[in-house]
């Protein structure tokens, strides 16, 4: 099960969050609560997200359905920047690479580090 840890970073105007492990589509309910108490408190357009993924896992097809939910969410929210952290598992950077693909419209990029990342929030 994938551990997430969601900050606001309000000097540098960045929803900061790091996941750990593999997505679990029984958790994806409080996780969007979660989404939505943070976001509720920033105003979006002012801000960039950034997911660093790195140690994100490889996650079942079961998941699938609920990320490319959270990735429609994440582009209708409205952020001036969506950038990834790719992650170093190769299986799990193709399947957050297709999910996006499967999002029309997906405004986010995928960078390998996350110096790379908070360098494109900066912009």
């Amino acid at each position: 099960m994938a551990r997430a840890k969601i900050e606001i970073d309000k000097a540098r105007k960045v929803l900061h969050a790091e996941l750990d492990g593999f997505p679990d589509p029984e958790a994806a309910p409080e996780t969007l609560k979660n989404y939505n108490n943070i976001v509720a408190g920033i105003p979006p357009k002012e801000y960039s997200m950034l997911i660093d993924c790195a140690k994100m896992g490889v996650f079942q097809a079961e998941s699938v359905p609920s990320l490319e939910k959270l990735f429609k969410l994440y582009m209708e929210t409205g952020f001036k920047h969506i950038v990834f952290v790719k992650p170093q598992h190769a299986i799990a950077n193709m399947q957050l690479n297709r999910i996006a693909r499967n999002v029309p419209g997906f405004p986010g990029v995928f960078v390998p580090t996350a110096e790379e990342a908070w360098n494109i929030c900066a912009e």
